[in-house]
């Protein structure tokens, strides 16, 4: 009986393990034909041209009488030496031919073919040549069976003369079958499915159809199948069904069919077909019922598909397709989500200790896993490895194990260990791409985010194209968040350089990175810290563009702001705060936004927006610190608006509230003092005077480099000033020269100074602390008035030559003297020095020219 095969348990196109000799089933059943054996020893000899010798006739009667009791190398032995002895005679012809028969039943196929040549060139009648020409191709097939495979072609050209030179004659269909096999055996295989549809052609239609005719369509159905062309062998086997129901093939026909079905993609068609009633007997069954389970797989009916493989299993469990059948089962099962079903089937493929245990043994520790019974999924895997895996099968269970291990949090760093140990066994095996992923994604989990960056590099540089889309996206998002935290670690230590850097990669390299707004964000934080504001706007407009949440959003937009601000692109500053307002109405952000947008519009002299922002901003759920941030604007904004009176209840409060380490408290207690002497009544003992003094000693003490203590320094020395404490006023002028203050401080400081000394009556010290005016501010406002009093204090040291240096610097332009009284001193000052010098025309002309002036 025809053999079946087993196909792979998850479908698929298939090829039967005896389809190579196919046709040979076909030769078999047309040599089955059997050899015309018995020889006609009692019939009379034909009529021919002349009689046989007796000697001729008897060892005819004695060989054929051999050949019928089956004697055929006896009887091969009497109708060679018959042939020997009489050549010539009539007979000759049949004894050749009966000579082939018995050489051709004692397996001698060569030395029959030979005889059955012989009958062409001897006394024999046509029917004799006939038949005689039939076997010599039959023996030449035969031959090519018994191993010599050249025999096929001569076989095939020894039928193909027979048809051609006897078509109507009564072997000519079988010879036309026998043809079309050895073609195929030859490798001709085109020309043996053209014989087989010429067959067809010739005898498949009643009412002279071939006795071989099932045969034939049957092997033209497998021929076709093999080359490829599986629509035409449907069709044959379609046609063998439809008009041989009964024929001892029609089981295999039906497989057949549902093969070719199945490769055609038409699994519906393969189950109706396999469900209908089937003439098959027990021998066939289990392949029924394998394809039948195929078929409904195929179809994504996992249940009714498992229920056949199971039954495949259970029934015919000695049967070839059933071996494959249990695991199939188990399979189909699981992709039915009846895990408890599943479950059974893989513990018993398991426990047969069968070549798919290991495999069962991974299955089952893959559901107790995902089933989240890591303890049970370790424990599987550690027995299936106890029995010795080689192979894809140890290392599945390898990484089982791994996976398992990986599921116990506190165990994590051992399956790390054993995600690198499979690495390192198994370099080439299919598990490791998997390996090698969870080793980077366990160095990430475990807070060793560079050791996770070079493995998902390593993995990236040997697998990119390699394995599926998806597991490289993995990789990819793991090599991502390895950058995140190594660029969030760097920052935090202080390598500031270090962190921009791993996030300019991670920008560049890894696009679609899931948080990828996030480290376009950082990397806009870091840019702005370098001073980089163009390149933090867009780092910050890249975060954007990656649609964050709104809040990310937000706050990207206010660093925008900050950075066109730093730049000193206050409207674009302006412009990018104002969409904080609008989209985040309310909230803290917005706060943030309209406090920036406060403070730029007050550094602009924007004063009343800047009260309205600051009053808004407290409105909004700021921080304590931000509150008071924007108590002070409206402050600041208030005293720029020409209403300081009005500020000092803000900066009270702020003062009475403010935390020790308040960033702007050195402000607050200067803008504090500031406007108490603008409500001072312009008495120098009130009390507005008095707190604002406290309030200015207390900035310098607390606030020593702050950048409000040059311009305290000048105030407090303006009020000792105001109390004619000369020797406190200069200490405190001396004191805002050493603070460092603004150019424009450092001058009104240095003068104040020097006029303290004048006061005292100290023109050395005097002198001093008009050079030293005239060191930081050549140019300033002051400056021809501090020439005027360096050299009225070197003219009271009667250093009367410098004294008159420094007149001529004042008198180089009078118009910048600050007043009548300085330019008339000046004058008489310079021609008083110029009288003693002896130059006398310089003084007269000096004098002449204030005179001019009285």
């Amino acid at each position: 009986m025809i053999r079946f095969w087993m196909r792979d348990r998850r479908g698929g196109d298939c090829v039967p393990s005896w389809r190579a000799s196919m046709a040979g089933f076909v030769g078999w059943l047309v040599f089955a034909l059997g050899l015309a054996a018995t020889a006609a020893a009692d019939d009379p000899p034909k009529p021919a041209a002349e009689a046989s010798a007796e000697g001729a006739k008897s060892a005819y009667a004695a060989a054929a009488a051999l050949q019928n009791r089956d004697e055929w190398s006896l009887a091969a032995e009497e109708w060679e030496s018959l042939v020997k002895r009489f050549p010539e005679d009539p007979l000759a012809g049949k004894a050749w031919y009966y000579l082939g028969i018995c050489l051709a039943k004692a397996d001698r196929f060569a030395d029959a073919a030979r005889a059955f040549e012989k009958v062409a060139s001897a006394k024999a009648d046509p029917e004799t040549r006939g038949l005689a020409a039939f076997e010599r191709g039959r023996s030449l097939y035969s031959e090519a069976r018994s191993g010599k495979k050249d025999a096929y072609a001569k076989a095939a050209d020894a039928l193909a003369a027979f048809r051609a030179k006897e078509p109507k004659h009564p072997k000519a269909a079988d010879a036309w079958s026998l043809e079309a096999e050895s073609l195929w055996q030859a490798g001709r295989k085109a020309d043996a499915v053209d014989r087989w549809n010429g067959f067809i052609g010739e005898h498949g239609k009643a009412p002279t159809k071939a006795p071989r005719l099932p045969e034939v369509l049957y092997a033209l159905g497998v021929g076709l199948a093999e080359l490829g062309r599986k629509e035409e062998s449907l069709a044959a086997f379609d046609r063998f069904a439809k008009e041989f129901p009964s024929h001892p093939l029609a089981a295999d026909v039906t497989i057949w069919r549902a093969d070719m079905l199945l490769q055609a993609s038409r699994p519906a068609d393969a189950e109706k077909l396999l469900d209908s009633p089937f003439p098959a007997g027990v021998e066939t069954r289990p392949e029924v019922l394998e394809r039948l389970a195929r078929a409904r797989y195929a179809q994504k009916r996992y249940g009714p598909a498992a229920e056949s493989y199971a039954a495949l299993a259970t029934k015919f469990p000695e049967s070839p397709a059933a071996k494959q059948a249990a695991m199939a089962a188990a399979i189909a099962f699981l992709e039915a989500k009846d895990t408890a079903r599943a479950k059974e089937w893989f513990a018993k493929v398991e426990s047969s200790g069968g070549p798919r245990a290991a495999e069962a043994a991974h299955q089952l520790a893959l559901i107790e896993l995902e089933a989240g019974r890591a303890a049970d999924s370790l424990a599987i895997a550690e027995r299936a490895l106890a029995r010795g895996p080689t192979g894809g099968q140890l290392s599945a269970l390898l990484l089982d194990r791994a996976d398992a291990l990986w599921a116990m949090p506190e165990r994590r760093a051992d399956a790390a260990k054993q995600y690198a140990e499979l690495v390192e066994r198994f370099p080439n095996d299919p598990a490791v791409p998997t390996a090698m992923a969870m080793v980077a994604a366990a160095a990430l989990q475990l807070d060793r985010p560079e050791e996770a960056l070079a493995r998902a590099d390593a993995f990236l540089k040997r697998f990119a194209g390699k394995v599926p889309k998806e597991t490289i996206a993995d990789v990819r998002r793991i090599a991502a968040e390895a950058l995140l935290a190594s660029a969030s670690r760097k920052a935090k230590g202080g390598d500031a350089a270090g962190a921009a850097a791993v996030y300019e990669r991670l920008v560049k390299d890894f696009p679609e990175a899931e948080r990828i707004e996030l480290a376009w964000y950082r990397l806009g934080e870091l840019r702005e810290k370098a001073g980089r504001h163009d390149a933090a706007i867009e780092a910050f407009e890249k975060c954007l563009a990656a649609k964050p949440k709104p809040d990310r959003a937000a706050r990207a937009l206010l660093a925008i702001g900050w950075a066109h601000d730093a730049a000193g692109r206050g409207d674009a500053a302006a412009q990018a705060w104002g969409r904080v307002i609008e989209t985040a109405p309310g909230s803290d952000l917005a706060g943030a936004a309209l406090l920036a947008r406060a403070d730029l519009r007050q550094r602009k002299g924007d004063f009343k927006a800047a009260i309205g922002d600051a009053r808004a901003a407290g409105a909004t759920p700021l921080g304590a610190d931000e509150k008071l941030d924007a108590m002070l604007i409206e402050a600041l904004a208030l005293v720029g608006d020409g209403r300081p009176v009005e500020a000092i209840p803000a900066l009270v409060k702020i003062r009475s509230s403010m935390p020790r380490d308040f960033p702007a408290a050195d402000r607050v207690l200067f803008e504090l003092a500031l406007a108490k002497l603008a409500d001072d009544g312009s008495t120098t003992d009130s009390a507005a005077r008095s707190d604002a003094e406290k309030d200015l000693r207390e900035l310098v003490e607390r606030f020593p480099k702050s950048e409000f203590a040059g311009e305290a320094w000048l105030e407090l020395g303006e009020l000792a000033w105001s109390r004619e404490d000369w020797v406190r006023a200069g200490e405190a002028f001396a004191r805002a020269l050493d603070a460092k203050p603004s150019a424009p401080v450092a001058e009104q400081a240095a003068h104040r100074l020097g006029w303290s000394a004048v006061k005292r009556k100290d023109h050395a010290a005097a002198a001093a602390a008009f050079e030293r005016q005239l060191a930081v501010a050549a140019s300033g406002p002051l400056a021809a008035d501090g020439w005027c009093m360096l050299g009225e204090s070197r003219f009271r040291r009667d250093d009367f030559a410098r004294a008159a240096e420094a007149f001529a610097k004042a008198l180089a332009d009078p118009a910048k003297l600050s007043s009548e009284e300085f330019r008339s001193l000046a004058l008489v000052r310079a021609s008083d020095c110029a009288a003693r010098a002896m130059l006398f025309d310089e003084s007269l002309r000096l004098a002449r020219e204030l005179l001019a002036k009285s």
